[in-house]
Protein backbone atom coordinates (compact mmCIF):
# COMPACT_ATOMS: atom_id res chain seq x y z
CA UNK A 1 0.00 0.00 0.00
CA UNK A 2 1.06 3.59 -0.56
CA UNK A 3 1.12 4.37 3.15
CA UNK A 4 3.42 1.43 3.87
CA UNK A 5 5.73 2.35 1.00
CA UNK A 6 5.92 5.97 2.14
CA UNK A 7 6.72 4.94 5.71
CA UNK A 8 9.44 2.58 4.47
CA UNK A 9 10.90 5.32 2.30
CA UNK A 10 10.88 7.81 5.15
CA UNK A 11 12.63 5.33 7.43
CA UNK A 12 15.25 4.67 4.74
CA UNK A 13 15.88 8.39 4.31
CA UNK A 14 16.10 8.92 8.06
CA UNK A 15 18.71 6.17 8.34
CA UNK A 16 20.83 8.26 5.94
CA UNK A 17 20.22 11.49 7.81
CA UNK A 18 18.07 12.87 5.01
CA UNK A 19 14.67 14.54 5.36
CA UNK A 20 13.76 14.92 1.67
CA UNK A 21 14.27 13.45 -1.79
CA UNK A 22 16.49 16.42 -2.61
CA UNK A 23 18.79 15.51 0.28
CA UNK A 24 18.98 11.90 -0.90
CA UNK A 25 19.74 12.93 -4.48
CA UNK A 26 22.85 14.89 -3.57
CA UNK A 27 24.35 12.02 -1.57
CA UNK A 28 27.16 9.95 -3.04
CA UNK A 29 26.23 6.45 -4.09
CA UNK A 30 28.56 5.11 -1.40
CA UNK A 31 26.67 6.94 1.35
CA UNK A 32 23.33 6.06 -0.17
CA UNK A 33 23.99 2.32 -0.36
CA UNK A 34 26.16 1.75 2.70
CA UNK A 35 24.54 -0.58 5.28
CA UNK A 36 22.95 1.23 8.22
CA UNK A 37 21.90 -0.42 11.46
CA UNK A 38 18.12 -0.36 11.76
CA UNK A 39 17.58 0.71 8.17
CA UNK A 40 14.68 -1.05 6.38
CA UNK A 41 15.55 -3.28 3.44
CA UNK A 42 15.03 -1.87 -0.03
CA UNK A 43 12.03 -3.27 -1.86
CA UNK A 44 10.97 -2.63 -5.44
CA UNK A 45 7.35 -3.18 -6.42
CA UNK A 46 4.56 -1.24 -8.14
CA UNK A 47 2.87 1.21 -5.78
CA UNK A 48 -0.55 2.66 -6.53
CA UNK A 49 0.26 6.31 -5.86
CA UNK A 50 -2.69 7.90 -7.64
CA UNK A 51 -0.42 9.73 -10.09
CA UNK A 52 2.03 7.50 -11.94
CA UNK A 53 0.11 4.31 -11.16
CA UNK A 54 -3.58 4.62 -10.52
CA UNK A 55 -4.70 1.00 -10.27
CA UNK A 56 -3.52 -2.56 -9.74
CA UNK A 57 -1.21 -3.71 -12.57
CA UNK A 58 -2.95 -7.07 -13.26
CA UNK A 59 -6.28 -5.24 -13.38
CA UNK A 60 -4.90 -2.90 -16.03
CA UNK A 61 -3.86 -5.85 -18.21
CA UNK A 62 -7.08 -7.76 -17.61
CA UNK A 63 -9.02 -4.74 -18.90
CA UNK A 64 -6.63 -4.15 -21.80
CA UNK A 65 -5.74 -0.64 -20.67
CA UNK A 66 -1.96 -1.19 -20.77
CA UNK A 67 0.35 0.52 -23.24
CA UNK A 68 0.37 -2.36 -25.71
CA UNK A 69 3.97 -2.82 -26.85
CA UNK A 70 6.08 -5.92 -27.54
CA UNK A 71 7.80 -7.34 -24.46
CA UNK A 72 10.91 -9.42 -23.88
CA UNK A 73 10.99 -11.16 -20.50
CA UNK A 74 13.00 -13.86 -18.80
CA UNK A 75 15.31 -14.87 -16.00
CA UNK A 76 18.54 -16.69 -15.20
CA UNK A 77 18.63 -20.36 -14.27
CA UNK A 78 20.27 -19.80 -10.90
CA UNK A 79 18.75 -16.53 -9.68
CA UNK A 80 18.27 -18.42 -6.41
CA UNK A 81 21.99 -18.85 -5.83
CA UNK A 82 22.07 -15.18 -4.83
CA UNK A 83 18.74 -14.91 -3.05
CA UNK A 84 18.62 -18.34 -1.37
CA UNK A 85 22.32 -18.83 -0.76
CA UNK A 86 21.78 -20.43 2.65
CA UNK A 87 19.67 -23.27 1.25
CA UNK A 88 20.59 -23.39 -2.43
CA UNK A 89 23.62 -25.62 -2.00
CA UNK A 90 22.45 -27.89 0.80
CA UNK A 91 19.09 -28.33 2.50
CA UNK A 92 17.67 -31.10 4.67
CA UNK A 93 14.29 -32.71 4.05
CA UNK A 94 12.89 -31.11 7.22
CA UNK A 95 14.10 -27.67 6.20
CA UNK A 96 12.68 -28.16 2.71
CA UNK A 97 9.30 -29.14 4.16
CA UNK A 98 9.36 -26.09 6.44
CA UNK A 99 10.14 -23.86 3.46
CA UNK A 100 7.23 -25.40 1.55
CA UNK A 101 4.85 -24.77 4.44
CA UNK A 102 6.00 -21.18 4.80
CA UNK A 103 5.75 -20.50 1.06
CA UNK A 104 2.66 -22.45 0.07
CA UNK A 105 0.63 -22.86 3.25
CA UNK A 106 -2.27 -25.26 2.74
CA UNK A 107 -0.83 -26.32 -0.63
CA UNK A 108 2.46 -27.48 0.91
CA UNK A 109 1.54 -31.17 0.72
CA UNK A 110 0.69 -30.85 -2.97
CA UNK A 111 4.03 -29.09 -3.53
CA UNK A 112 6.00 -31.81 -1.72
CA UNK A 113 4.21 -34.47 -3.77
CA UNK A 114 5.72 -33.08 -6.99
CA UNK A 115 9.05 -32.00 -5.45
CA UNK A 116 10.20 -35.01 -3.38
CA UNK A 117 12.72 -34.51 -0.58
CA UNK A 118 13.44 -37.90 0.94
CA UNK A 119 17.13 -37.21 1.49
CA UNK A 120 19.51 -34.26 1.69
CA UNK A 121 20.56 -34.83 -1.92
CA UNK A 122 16.97 -35.09 -3.13
CA UNK A 123 15.93 -32.00 -1.15
CA UNK A 124 18.84 -29.99 -2.60
CA UNK A 125 17.94 -31.10 -6.13
CA UNK A 126 14.30 -30.22 -5.52
CA UNK A 127 15.03 -26.75 -4.15
CA UNK A 128 17.07 -25.94 -7.27
CA UNK A 129 14.36 -27.32 -9.54
CA UNK A 130 11.76 -25.34 -7.61
CA UNK A 131 13.75 -22.11 -7.93
CA UNK A 132 14.01 -22.57 -11.71
CA UNK A 133 10.59 -24.00 -12.50
CA UNK A 134 8.62 -21.61 -10.32
CA UNK A 135 10.24 -18.82 -12.34
CA UNK A 136 9.18 -20.48 -15.59
CA UNK A 137 5.66 -20.99 -14.31
CA UNK A 138 5.33 -17.39 -13.13
CA UNK A 139 6.63 -16.12 -16.47
CA UNK A 140 4.15 -18.26 -18.36
CA UNK A 141 1.32 -17.21 -16.03
CA UNK A 142 2.09 -13.53 -16.52
CA UNK A 143 2.50 -13.87 -20.29
CA UNK A 144 -0.84 -15.68 -20.52
CA UNK A 145 -2.53 -12.85 -18.62
CA UNK A 146 -0.85 -10.28 -20.84
CA UNK A 147 -1.73 -12.19 -24.02
CA UNK A 148 -5.44 -12.23 -23.20
CA UNK A 149 -5.73 -8.55 -24.14
CA UNK A 150 -2.47 -7.67 -25.92
CA UNK A 151 -2.22 -7.51 -29.68
CA UNK A 152 1.59 -7.29 -29.65
CA UNK A 153 3.93 -10.28 -29.21
CA UNK A 154 5.86 -11.36 -26.13
CA UNK A 155 9.20 -13.18 -26.18
CA UNK A 156 10.38 -15.29 -23.23
CA UNK A 157 13.86 -16.54 -22.38
CA UNK A 158 15.68 -18.78 -19.90
CA UNK A 159 19.36 -17.88 -19.56
CA UNK A 160 21.27 -20.95 -18.41
CA UNK A 161 24.91 -20.20 -19.28
CA UNK A 162 27.02 -19.65 -16.17
CA UNK A 163 29.86 -17.16 -16.43
CA UNK A 164 33.05 -19.23 -16.11
CA UNK A 165 34.10 -18.80 -12.49
CA UNK A 166 36.39 -21.64 -11.38
CA UNK A 167 36.53 -20.35 -7.81
CA UNK A 168 32.73 -20.37 -7.39
CA UNK A 169 31.02 -22.83 -9.70
CA UNK A 170 28.22 -23.19 -7.13
CA UNK A 171 26.71 -19.84 -8.15
CA UNK A 172 25.85 -21.08 -11.64
CA UNK A 173 23.90 -18.68 -13.87
CA UNK A 174 23.49 -16.16 -11.07
CA UNK A 175 21.44 -12.96 -10.94
CA UNK A 176 22.78 -10.40 -13.52
CA UNK A 177 25.04 -13.08 -15.03
CA UNK A 178 23.48 -12.44 -18.45
CA UNK A 179 24.55 -8.79 -18.54
CA UNK A 180 28.03 -9.25 -20.13
CA UNK A 181 26.40 -11.34 -22.86
CA UNK A 182 23.60 -8.85 -23.51
CA UNK A 183 26.12 -6.04 -23.98
CA UNK A 184 28.72 -8.30 -25.66
CA UNK A 185 31.53 -6.99 -23.47
CA UNK A 186 32.98 -10.19 -22.05
CA UNK A 187 36.50 -8.78 -22.26
CA UNK A 188 35.72 -6.39 -19.39
CA UNK A 189 35.74 -9.40 -17.04
CA UNK A 190 38.88 -11.43 -16.45
CA UNK A 191 37.37 -14.89 -16.76
CA UNK A 192 38.41 -18.04 -18.68
CA UNK A 193 35.93 -17.45 -21.50
CA UNK A 194 35.28 -20.20 -24.01
CA UNK A 195 34.23 -20.11 -27.64
CA UNK A 196 30.68 -20.90 -26.51
CA UNK A 197 30.64 -17.68 -24.47
CA UNK A 198 31.71 -15.51 -27.40
CA UNK A 199 29.08 -17.07 -29.65
CA UNK A 200 26.36 -16.65 -27.03
CA UNK A 201 27.35 -13.01 -26.46
CA UNK A 202 27.10 -12.35 -30.21
CA UNK A 203 23.69 -14.02 -30.36
CA UNK A 204 22.24 -12.53 -27.19
CA UNK A 205 23.36 -8.97 -27.96
CA UNK A 206 21.96 -9.33 -31.49
CA UNK A 207 18.59 -10.50 -30.16
CA UNK A 208 18.40 -7.54 -27.79
CA UNK A 209 19.48 -5.01 -30.45
CA UNK A 210 16.92 -6.37 -32.91
CA UNK A 211 14.19 -6.18 -30.29
CA UNK A 212 15.07 -2.60 -29.36
CA UNK A 213 15.09 -1.59 -33.01
CA UNK A 214 11.87 -3.24 -34.12
CA UNK A 215 10.09 -5.12 -31.34
CA UNK A 216 11.21 -8.54 -32.64
CA UNK A 217 14.47 -10.22 -31.54
CA UNK A 218 14.70 -12.43 -34.61
CA UNK A 219 17.20 -11.67 -37.36
CA UNK A 220 19.50 -13.09 -40.00
CA UNK A 221 21.80 -15.84 -38.76
CA UNK A 222 20.07 -16.25 -35.39
CA UNK A 223 18.21 -19.33 -34.18
CA UNK A 224 14.47 -18.69 -34.45
CA UNK A 225 12.85 -17.23 -31.33
CA UNK A 226 9.10 -17.94 -31.47
CA UNK A 227 6.75 -15.50 -29.83
CA UNK A 228 4.91 -16.75 -26.75
CA UNK A 229 1.88 -18.76 -27.81
CA UNK A 230 3.07 -19.15 -31.38
CA UNK A 231 4.35 -22.65 -30.70
CA UNK A 232 2.92 -23.87 -27.42
CA UNK A 233 4.52 -21.85 -24.60
CA UNK A 234 8.05 -21.32 -25.81
CA UNK A 235 10.93 -20.10 -23.67
CA UNK A 236 14.12 -19.67 -25.62
CA UNK A 237 17.04 -21.37 -23.92
CA UNK A 238 20.12 -19.11 -23.99
CA UNK A 239 23.18 -21.23 -23.30
CA UNK A 240 25.46 -23.65 -25.12
CA UNK A 241 22.29 -24.49 -27.03
CA UNK A 242 19.98 -21.71 -28.21
CA UNK A 243 16.57 -23.20 -28.90
CA UNK A 244 13.09 -23.41 -27.32
CA UNK A 245 13.39 -25.45 -24.13
CA UNK A 246 11.00 -28.01 -22.63
CA UNK A 247 8.58 -26.79 -20.00
CA UNK A 248 8.47 -28.21 -16.46
CA UNK A 249 6.69 -31.53 -15.99
CA UNK A 250 2.93 -31.31 -16.43
CA UNK A 251 2.17 -32.13 -12.79
CA UNK A 252 4.45 -29.33 -11.60
CA UNK A 253 2.92 -26.82 -13.98
CA UNK A 254 -0.52 -27.90 -12.77
CA UNK A 255 0.54 -27.20 -9.18
CA UNK A 256 1.78 -23.71 -10.04
CA UNK A 257 -1.33 -22.93 -12.09
CA UNK A 258 -3.51 -23.88 -9.12
CA UNK A 259 -1.37 -21.83 -6.75
CA UNK A 260 -1.09 -18.73 -8.94
CA UNK A 261 -4.77 -18.75 -9.85
CA UNK A 262 -5.67 -18.95 -6.17
CA UNK A 263 -3.60 -15.89 -5.23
Amino acid sequence: ARETAEATGAAFAASRGADSLAALRVMSWQDLTAPREGAPPAFFWPIIDGAFLTEDVPAVFEAGRQHDVPTLSGFNADEGSAFMADIYQNITPDAFAAMAKSRFGDLADEFLAVYPAGSDAEATASVKAYARESGMAALIHWSTLRGATAKTPSYLYYFERAIPWPEHPEFGAFHTGEVPYVFNNLTLLNRPWEAADSLLADQTSSYWANFVAGGDPNGAGLPAWPAFGAREEALLNLGVTVEPRPLPAAERLAFYNAYLNAE
